[in-house]
């Protein structure tokens, strides 16, 4: 089993890129932890602009249907919303 500190930047990158088989290969590694809130596990980089988002509104973003599917039937938070109040939903919509 990978560390936390490993896992975080692998299931974000996971989600970014649209791996479904990824995501659902390391969610079921890592468990419920993955859906920790983001300042918890911070930016990628520097240039980081979505380091506040979650897993599942930085699958939205980039329309990556198969990773939402996944993050939805592993538990993620549909309705959790960033502190300007935009939702996944929201992102989805744009």
């Amino acid at each position: 089993m990978q560390t936390r500190s490993r896992v975080f930047p692998s299931l974000v990158e996971a989600v970014d890129k649209g791996g479904a088989e990824a995501v659902a290969r390391l969610l079921v590694s890592q468990g419920p932890l993955a859906f920790l809130e983001p300042p918890s596990w911070g930016p990628l980089s520097s240039s980081d602009k979505e380091a506040t988002d979650t897993l599942l509104q930085r699958a939205a973003r980039r329309g990556h249907a198969a990773v939402i599917h996944i993050l939805l039937g592993a538990g993620a938070p549909v309705d959790q919303a960033k502190e300007n109040g935009v939702t996944p939903l929201f992102i989805a919509c744009q």
